[in-house]
């Protein structure tokens, strides 16, 4: 069976309530530069500013998710131990330790409907 979603949960994130806010972004061309299924952790660099968004967040006790749909899996041009290797560059130039508390990614390829956990869906 393939994979077709996975989750990283990095830290606790129930910061003493559950009404606090939090900070949901989106990975690619938020987060890091986008370059249309970026496979290998050399072409990784981050944004202008995101590191001190996230950061400030951080500091401010703001949990941050990241969610970014990976249809390049489903259509074989990379695989989830790409995605986890892009992953790992973006958590290291970020800096530790990692203001990210968790990230959700998926590989469907198609939005037959709003019941479909590929953003801009509410489901993801």
């Amino acid at each position: 069976m393939k994979i077709m979603t996975k989750k990283l949960i990095l830290r606790d994130w129930n910061y003493q309530s559950n009404n606090r806010p939090a900070l949901f972004l989106d990975r690619d061309g938020v987060l890091i530069k986008d370059c249309h299924y970026i496979s290998k952790p050399e072409d990784v660099s981050l944004c202008d500013g995101a590191c001190e968004l996230v950061w400030h967040a951080f500091r401010n006790k703001i949990p941050v998710i990241i969610i970014t749909n990976q249809s390049g899996i489903s259509k074989g041009l990379f695989n989830w131990n790409d995605y986890d290797l892009v992953t790992e560059k973006m958590l290291n130039l970020l800096g530790k330790p990692s203001p990210i508390t968790a990230i959700y990614a998926n590989a469907y390829n198609v939005v037959k409907d709003l019941k479909s956990w590929r953003k801009p869906s509410p489901e993801m």
